[in-house]
């Protein structure tokens, strides 16, 4: 009882000094700027006060403001609950009061755990509280049910000064609302409902009697309701009348006889009622002591505003909405599809009924310190003095203040109770049993996140293997919490880099606990090893978690908190049904497992882990009161049951019995424990009685199932898992078991409530409540643990604030968005803001005395300028106010510089950098003509020491994984290099040599060792965790003032210093492009500041400059000759000088070099725009990770209907949806995304052929749920830049009113296509945006939805009745007109490329045949009308293509493809054209498909998913259909067609522009290397072709059949003697393996030449990517392209013929031929189409002579037959390619004649140097030829004296003299020319 009265005293004073503090200085974020004015604001009131009631109020007609557009003003764009754009007028009052907005919605405080009172009493008493509802009215009869009434909103406040009482007193809460400011705003629904009341009686007007009676009833239930609050404590009433409510929008739009007319009578009815209020109030307050009151008027304000001089007031429309639909867009609601204005501060109203932010800003404004004439009898402000408080200061910062606000009602103090809970927190250990989510973060993890699971719980899936809840969760509801802890990995795996994983760790186990369970862990490591957390790990997180709560509380606080916890531990099931597994792991089987002593110790094992665990708990966390349920019945779950003989269905006792005697071994450890351990608590739970007990008598336990499982397959729904598609019980709470092991959440909340109060038998020796009950001291004494609170508190504090931030920073006074999380800088004087201030001795170079920094804020702060410097102008770009601050001033920092350093860094980033500073630590420089040795400056290397520091510091305080992140987003800018040229020159000067006489080796020794120490220093930095590395190369440094005094002529540049510094930056660049190469994820901008200087010295006054030569501040010649200090000249315009001093420039350079290096023109090689490095690595632009294929196009914008629809309906209300099961069924993890099919969609299709993962997201998911420190545009636009968007929306027409209001029209698709363009613009600048547009492909299948029922619908708004062929035709007209108008939008916005799909036959869907007659047949009406629009659709593109420059597209005929799978189903691969696979009744096509629809059983084989949509493998054939398909047409279609392969390769780069933009300048220096420099006859070497010229790439296929050549003893003669891939002993020809020209040649075995062909076009692209078209297309034309290719398809006509029994007829072999010349043709057609002119080919040779063909002769003969078909094929072969030569022009080839070459060698091998030419030198058998070259295999002794190495291939000899000959050997053996000719040739 002590502690609990003690703890209830320290909550109270907690609470009582927060109130105190939180008035003192205003504890929100504008607290530090504005005094608040009052102690709190209550709002009572309507929609115009409303800020979110309504979203917690259920029912369908309640008025809601949750959805979009709504808050689209709102920070984050997030739909509050305001019926707004933005803030209302009750936020806008509360900013006035030094609050950030209105106070929060009472009913969001009730949304919480148990202890929300205590939230409700916090909130109200240092913010107050709103129970303003939309719809309410004075009076309860107001839209009655529809929201809050006035006098429930009373209630409501009443139960709110309850809640304060009780935590702080009646006498604080009385001086509270003493001093509170009551806002009240309402009777403007009381006015409507009053005149919808006349209309229903056909009145227009009431009696002046009825409406004296209701003034009367209004101002009796008004002056009730202050009295009431008066009477609760409340003083101070601003009261805002009924305004012009006769002027909204919607009733505009209904006034007669002028539309558009304000309604003068209900304008006089609120006029007169205002009149009423004011009487009422002025009366009060002569009766009620103390009152106060101002009257805001409403009415007047609107007058004025609105009806006088609109203009005046600054409104350009004050009688229409800005957002809605119809006449004055007041006829619709505003939602998504609705018209938005343009300029929403210029509209008087948002929506139909309520203002617009500004307008409420404006009243505001006038209510609180305007006119007299608008407030009576005081305004707000005056009204607010009687609020104020007159405190006296306490000194604690705005900061400290908020984190008391925020914590102390969260944080554990010295062992006290908060939040009404029972314990502090709860850790649970275990496994599924009370797992809740650790598994979806481990790969190979048994998982509980897919459907069925979570079926009933509030998050759906969330990885607990349950319904619903499970008994983890129950426990710690009973406990006070809202549920289980969460997840630890959900902790540490899932926050972003800046919310620090270590931080939210802390205040989340402080606060709450966390859960370590993992599903199948157990006591034992090796239980379902690497599929789980076992129990060893989880003590391990364990002992992670404590560490970060004593870094951030203190050990004191953390050691009160853990002795004051709930640690739960279930585990054991697992090692029960594991005790085969440990019996195998120990050599134990069969009849050793029913040994006594073979169980003791499998007991043994469990019992001594168990209890090493308990004890690390208790000793090195902390942990003093442990909850363990022991082993449950787990013999009787039923996947036992399921397995039982010889009883199927009985329990398996043998199991149960294993776990009956754990559970005794267990209860006998844990009475052992707490005899040892001090202060150790427990209660075990008995898991296994409880089961016995529901087992025997189910009825009694209220179940009826105990041996089957709710959801599975099978037998007991036992013998397949829970998952879509599975069996689910009708009745869950009738069923224990929920899947085939896991109880359902009945059960799980029954054993929970008997393991925590419930009979003593399930529990001992105390239950859980007890247990909670115990008041345990921690190890650290009470006096150590109080001292420690303020610590908690304030560390806390970081924790909690960091975040806020890391997001807020100021510039200017203005909230910019950062780009990065933070700033490192290293580097010399051009690049230090003061460092050297700090650096002790007098020969340091310093730069805090004036003049400099005449111009900077601060003054001479240390920065070698007259003001900022680059880096300054650098850190503003990013979103900071300047360069980050210096390391050396925060060592300064007092006692906590670790902290200091740690938080600065996090938040800003550090500037290491000094001047003087050099790359090499011996630099010297040259000052006042005498040689300075270093030590006069921090050098790079000591910059690094110093950044390792702070990275130190940052981890121990927020942890290595956080820091890990945030170093990996921030931006390290490095400019140093230009004090090295100068002490170079200084050394050679001191030796009488001059830069410019330097010999090229000493300069070249020189740029080694600065650019190993450079690349040094990059790699420590990378190794640290850096990634995007900004480089500054060295300037014109001969060109400074310094430099030009003492050349000759005076004032020229010294031209030997510059071409040192150029031939440096070279290096440099070289260096960057090679690191770039080898340090995965590294990224770098190169900004040329040396070329940046030429620009400007070469047309000084072109760049705004008057000199260039002499300092502006200084002495002598050129001001160069002496320092910038007190006393020396300063020239009298600063910002038309170059130079500052003699060395460095002013900061006016300093800007324009940000700007150019920042975002300005990418000169030369090196400026590449620093967003690059700022928005997203450029790795993402090269690959789609998932497969590793080449994106062929920039990006993919869809526009479209369902059929290409990939989730936007999923945020639309009334809308078409596919997010439910069982769509996504097929999808991976069965996810119902919302496109509507199975799986994927043809768009995904047409995605994946592209290159990318899917179809890119949809729109409305990327605009409407990023979180707020994601801005959606950015996350838009990065989006967009990198995958494209989906605008598409089941239901949307071309034409606006298909589906009106429950789509995305076509328009409205458009609209938000320019939004998409303008974040982009935004991001990445228009050139670079137009780039990428043109080189993105524009997916549209649109159409569908207006021939389904769009005909219909057109007649009716015609007023016509029938379709006759001239209203057909005006339909016709209509789509494609608007059609048309969209495209020519589209490539007005930048889109060239558009895939069109047109309409397809819709009148064969299942939901057109079920209602066909007969039944089942198409609507040929239907699929006609599709017919005539697809030939309009073709007609319109052929003529926008003659129209529109640059326009290309590609129209897929899905007319077309649905009448060939119609025609011939099973030829197709379908079973079922006809009928839905999903649905309900008839053809599935009656009904939705949703749960309990009926599912088809091979969805592959069905055309239909449901009764309109594909399933997703006719999706996937359309897709390769319209993307490399036969290029069929239909006889009336007239149009060009252009697939899509076609479309795409017109593109210039096959990657993002934005990759190009940040990588090809930096490989333009090693792409741009002419060939004739490098000693090779051709740039590159192209191989196609078979085993004979295969280097590897067998290795790589899958498949045993696959022939390789990747293991001894091939390679034997390689170099290593590896086996390669070739067949060969040694080097063969080139490339390709068992590969044919016909694709049916060994197929599956190999890579067909039209494979090769394709795969040589990813390359390309990727060459492309990376270099430019024009580089790759001169590239090509000089290589080599070498074929050999065509045995393989001999062998494989021979082994047919021979399989028939039969030689081929002559008919047969000319149709061989033919195929096999077809095929070639069209491979090398294709590759000249590629840009490939040299031709190197070398033709079949006499295959009939190999080993294997051999050995099947009895004589060992050559087959005659064989070589004859071979040499036929090579003649075919000759006469191709001289018809190809002389068609396409500049084709040269040459082709090598195998046939002959061997045909000699044959003849007489000896003259050859053979030895043997009919045999394999590896083998077995007969001619070596039976077996095949492998370990153990047959070898020759001298295998270049064998002609063939294996069966088949020749050996390295062999190759190496035919390459010979085909080279340059006899011209018997070439034709026309040799290889070397081919070579050497250059095509004209």
């Amino acid at each position: 009882m002590e502690m609990t009265s003690r703890s209830s005293v320290n909550v109270r004073l907690c609470l009582l000094m927060m109130i105190v503090a939180q008035q003192l200085t205003g504890g929100d974020a504008g607290g530090d700027q504005m005094r608040r004015q009052a102690a709190a604001v209550y709002v009572l009131g309507d929609s115009t006060l409303d800020v979110g009631n309504n979203n917690y109020l259920p029912g369908k007609d309640v008025f809601r403001a949750n959805k979009p557009y709504n808050g689209i003003d709102y920070p984050g764009s997030i739909p509050t609950g305001r019926f707004s754009n933005g803030y209302n007028v009750a936020d806008f009052i509360a900013m006035k009061l030094g609050f950030r907005e209105s106070p929060p919605p009472y009913l969001s405080l009730l949304q919480g755990p148990s202890a929300r009172n205590l939230t409700l009493a916090v909130t109200a008493l240092t913010k107050g509280v709103s129970f303003a509802s939309g719809g309410a009215g004075i009076l309860d009869t107001t839209y009655a049910g529809k929201c809050i009434p006035l006098s429930t909103q009373l209630r409501s406040m009443e139960a709110t000064r309850a809640a304060m009482v009780a935590k702080a007193g009646t006498a604080a809460v009385a001086k509270h609302l003493a001093h509170s400011f009551f806002l009240i705003g309402i009777g403007s629904n009381d006015m409507f409902v009053f005149a919808a009341a006349l209309a229903q009686q056909n009145r227009t007007a009431a009696s002046p009697a009825e409406v004296a009676a209701f003034y009367a009833s209004l101002a009796a239930t008004y002056s009730a309701a202050i009295t009431d609050l008066y009477a609760m404590g409340a003083r101070n009433f601003a009261v805002i009348n009924v305004g012009l409510v006769g002027c909204v929008p919607y009733v505009r739009v209904l006034s007669t006889p002028v539309a558009g007319a304000c309604d003068g009578g209900l304008n006089r009815l609120a006029a007169g009622f205002d009149d009423a209020l004011a009487t009422l109030l002025a009366d009060l307050a002569g009766k009620l002591p103390g009152f106060a009151y101002s009257v805001a008027d409403s009415h007047l304000l609107g007058e004025i505003a609105f009806a006088a001089d609109p203009a005046a007031s600054g409104y350009t429309n004050v009688d229409a909405a800005c957002c809605g639909v119809g006449r004055l867009n007041a006829e619709g609601d505003c939602q998504v599809g609705a018209t938005l204005c343009p300029d929403r501060d210029k509209w008087a109203f948002w929506d139909r009924a309520h203002p617009s932010q500004r307008a409420n800003k404006v009243a505001a404004e006038a209510y609180f310190d305007g006119p007299a004439q608008l407030t009576k009898p005081i305004n707000f402000r005056q009204l607010t003095k009687a609020a104020a408080m007159v405190l006296k200061s306490s000194g604690r910062s705005v900061v400290r203040l908020l984190c008391l606000t925020t914590i102390i009602f969260q944080v554990q103090l010295s062992g006290g109770q908060l939040q009404e809970r029972q314990v502090a927190a709860v850790y649970v250990l275990g496994d599924s049993t009370v797992d809740v989510g650790n598994n979806n973060y481990l790969q190979n993890a048994f998982k509980g996140n897919i459907p069925y699971y979570g079926i009933d719980h509030p998050g759906k899936p969330a990885g607990r293997y349950s319904n619903g809840y499970n008994v983890a969760d129950f426990i710690a509801i009973k406990l006070g919490f809202k549920e289980s802890p969460p997840p630890y990995l959900s902790l540490v795996l899932l926050q972003g880099p800046d919310d620090p994983n270590v931080q939210i760790l802390a205040a989340t186990a402080l606060t709450k606990g966390v859960n370590f369970a993992s599903g199948s862990a157990g006591i034992l490591d090796f239980i379902n090893f690497g599929r789980t957390l076992p129990l060893s790990t989880q003590l391990r997180l364990m002992e992670t978690t404590k560490a970060a709560m004593v870094a951030n509380a203190g050990a004191g606080a953390v050691a009160a908190h853990l002795a004051q916890s709930i640690f739960l531990l279930s585990i054991g099931n697992n090692d029960i049904g594991g005790y085969t597994a440990w019996l195998t792991r120990h050599n134990l089987t069969g009849a050793a497992a029913t040994q006594p002593e073979v169980i003791a110790a499998f007991y043994a094992d469990l019992i001594t882990t168990y209890a090493a665990a308990i004890t690390y708990l208790h000793g090195t966390i902390g942990a003093r009161k442990f909850a363990v349920i022991n082993a449950a019945q787990v013999g009787c779950v039923p996947v036992a049951r399921v397995l039982s003989t010889p009883v199927a269905g009985a329990c398996n006792g043998s199991i149960n019995g294993l776990a009956a005697g754990f559970n005794d071994a267990l209860t006998a450890l844990l009475v052992d424990l707490a005899g040892k351990l001090p202060g150790f608590a427990y209660s075990l739970a008995d898991s296994y009685l409880l089961g016995e007990v529901e087992f025997s008598d189910p009825i009694a336990s209220g179940y009826t199932s105990v041996e089957a499982a709710c959801c599975g397959f099978g037998k007991l729904n036992a013998e397949g898992d829970c998952q879509v598609g599975a069996t689910l019980c009708p009745d869950r709470d009738k069923w224990v078991f929920w899947d085939r092991f896991h109880l359902s959440q009945k059960p799980c909340m029954v054993s929970a409530e008997a393991y925590y109060d419930g009979p003593a038998q399930f529990t001992r020796p105390i239950n859980f409540s007890q247990l909670a009950r115990i008041t345990i001291a921690s190890t650290m004494d009470m006096k150590s643990s109080s001292s420690s609170s303020s610590s908690v508190v304030h560390l806390l504090c970081l924790t909690m604030m960091l975040p806020i931030i890391f997001q807020l920073r100021l510039s200017s006074g203005q909230l910019q968005e950062r780009q990065v999380p933070a700033m490192y800088v290293l580097g010399d004087s051009t690049l230090d803001v003061g460092n050297n201030n700090y650096v002790p001795g007098q020969d340091l170079f310093r730069a805090n005395m004036p003049y400099y920094g005449i111009d900077h804020p601060g003054k001479p702060t240390g920065r070698y300028s007259n003001g900022y410097i680059i880096a300054d102008f650098i850190a503003m770009k990013l979103g900071f106010r300047e360069s980050p601050q210096p390391y050396l001033s925060l060592l300064q920092a007092g006692p906590t510089p670790n902290l200091t350093l740690a938080v600065t860094a996090l938040t800003t980033g550090i500037s290491f950098a000094s001047g003087g500073a050099g790359i090499l630590d011996l630099t010297v420089i040259i000052q006042s003509r005498a040689l300075l040795n270093l030590g006069k400056s921090i050098p790079l290397s000591t910059q690094l020491r110093f950044m390792d520091a702070t990275r130190a510091a940052m981890v121990s305080n927020v942890g290595a994984g956080a820091v890990a992140a945030h170093l990996a987003r921030s931006f390290f800018l490095i400019g140093i290099g230009n004090n090295d040229m100068f002490g170079f020159a200084a050394v050679l000067a001191s030796q009488n040599r001059t830069a410019a006489a330097t010999p090229p080796e000493v300069a070249a020794a020189f740029y080694a060792t600065l650019l190993t120490t450079y690349s040094a220093a990059i790699t420590d930095l990378y190794a640290i965790g850096a990634r995007k590395f900004a480089v500054i190369n060295a300037g014109l440094v001969g060109c400074v003032p310094s430099a030009r005094v003492r050349s000759t002529p005076l004032g020229a540049c010294d031209g030997g210093l510059n071409a040192l510094a150029a031939g440096f930056n070279d290096a440099l660049a070289t260096l960057l492009v090679d690191l770039a190469g080898k340090l995965p994820g590294f990224a770098y901008s190169l900004a040329d500041s040396y070329l940046l200087g030429e620009i400007e010295f070469s047309d000084p006054i072109a760049s705004g400059y008057t000199s260039v030569d002499a300092a502006c501040c200084g002495v002598g010649r050129l001001n160069a000759d002496g320092d910038c200090q007190v006393g020396a000249m300063v020239c009298p315009d600063r910002d038309k000088w170059v130079f500052w001093d003699r060395f460095h420039l002013s900061q006016k350079p300093n800007m324009i070099s940000a700007e150019s290096y920042y975002d300005g023109p990418a000169h030369g090689r090196s400026v590449v725009r620093l967003l690059c490095l700022t928005m997203m690595l450029p790795i993402i632009f090269q690959v789609q990770l998932s497969s590793g294929q080449q994106r062929q196009v920039a990006a993919v914008y869809v526009l479209g209907d369902s059929t290409v629809d990939v989730g936007n309906n999923n945020y639309l209300q009334n809308a078409f949806k596919g997010n439910m099961p069982y769509y996504g069924i097929d999808y991976p993890g069965s996810i119902p995304t919302g496109r509507y099919s199975n799986g994927y969609n043809v768009a995904d299709f047409i995605a994946m052929k592209l290159g990318f993962r899917e179809s890119p997201p949809p729109y409305l998911s990327l605009v409407l749920l990023q979180e707020p420190d994601d801005p959606n545009l950015q996350f838009l636009a990065v989006t967009a830049l990198t995958k494209g968007v989906n605008f598409a929306s089941g239901g949307a027409g071309i034409l606006d009113f298909i589906n009106k209001g429950r789509t995305l029209q076509l328009s409205t698709q458009l609209r938000f296509m320019e939004t998409t363009k303008a974040a982009m613009v935004a991001k990445v600048g228009a050139v670079a945006v137009a780039a990428h547009l043109a080189q993105s492909i524009f997916l549209l299948s649109i159409g569908n939805n207006d021939i389904i029922s769009g005909l219909d619908t057109w007649l009716a708004l015609h007023n016509r009745t029938a379709a006759t062929p001239p209203d057909v035709a005006a339909f016709y007209a209509e789509l494609i007109t608007t059609y048309s108008a969209a495209i020519t939008h589209l490539h007005g916005i930048g889109a060239r490329k558009f895939a069109v799909i047109n309409v397809g036959l819709f009148g064969c869907a299942p939901s057109s045949r079920v209602r066909s007659n007969p039944v089942g047949s198409c609507d040929g009406g239907l699929n006609r009308l599709a017919a005539g629009f697809n030939d309009a659709l073709a007609t319109l593109l052929v003529n926008l293509a003659g129209k529109l420059p640059g326009f290309a597209y590609s129209l897929a005929d899905s007319y077309l493809l649905g009448e060939i799978a119609f025609t011939d189903p099973i030829a197709s691969g379908y079973t079922s054209v006809d009928a839905a696979c999903c649905g309900v009744g008839k053809l599935n096509a009656e009904g939705d498909c949703q749960v309990g629809a009926m599912l088809c059983p091979d969805r592959d084989r069905w055309v239909f998913w449901d009764s309109f949509h594909l399933s997703q493998k006719p999706n996937m054939i359309s897709a390769e259909a319209y993307y490399d398909g036969p290029a069929q047409e239909r006889e009336s279609t007239y149009y060009k067609r252009l697939d899509m392969v076609s479309l795409e390769k017109r593109s210039v780069m096959a990657v993002s522009l934005i990759a190009m933009i940040c990588t090809q300048m930096v490989l333009g220096a090693v792409a741009g290397v002419e060939p004739s420099k490098i000693i090779r006859q051709v740039p590159a070497v192209y191989v196609f072709g078979d085993s004979t010229l295969d280097v590897g790439n067998n290795n790589y296929l899958p498949g045993k059949d696959v022939p390789k050549a990747n293991k001894p003893y091939y390679g034997i003669d390689f170099p290593g003697s590896k086996p390669t891939g070739r067949f060969s002993n040694g080097y063969n020809a080139a490339d390709f393996v068992g590969a044919g020209i016909l694709d049916s040649t060994n197929a599956g075995g190999n890579i067909p030449l039209s494979k090769q062909v394709i795969y040589f076009n990813s390359t390309k692209a990727e060459m492309v990517s990376k270099v430019g078209p024009g580089r790759v297309r001169e590239l090509l034309a000089k290589s080599f392209f070498l074929f050999g290719v065509g045995s393989n398809d001999m062998f494989a006509f021979a082994r047919a013929q021979q399989k028939q029994n039969r030689s081929a007829t002559p008919a047969e072999v000319k149709a061989f031929y033919t195929s096999l010349i077809s095929n070639y043709s069209a491979a090398i057609t294709e590759l000249y189409g590629m840009g490939a002119r040299k031709m190197g080919i070398i033709n079949v040779g006499p295959v009939g002579c190999v080993p294997s063909v051999r050995v099947s002769n009895a004589t060992g003969g050559c087959n005659v037959g064989l070589n004859q078909l071979a040499a036929g094929f090579d003649a075919a072969l000759a006469t191709l390619m001289s018809g190809l030569a002389a068609r396409l022009p500049g084709l040269a080839y040459s082709i090598a004649d195998s046939f002959a070459l061997t045909q000699i060698t044959f003849s007489n091998p000896a003259a050859a140097g053979y030895a043997n030419a009919d045999s394999a030198c590896c083998g077995a058998g007969r001619l070596g030829a039976e077996g095949a070259c492998q370990r153990g295999a047959s070898l020759c002794v001298d295998r270049d004296r064998f002609v063939f190495w294996d069966s088949v291939h020749p050996s390295q000899q062999s190759n190496k003299l035919g390459a010979k000959a085909y080279f340059d050997g006899p011209a018997q053996f070439t034709s026309p020319i040799s290889f070397k000719q081919l070579a050497s040739y250059k095509s004209s």
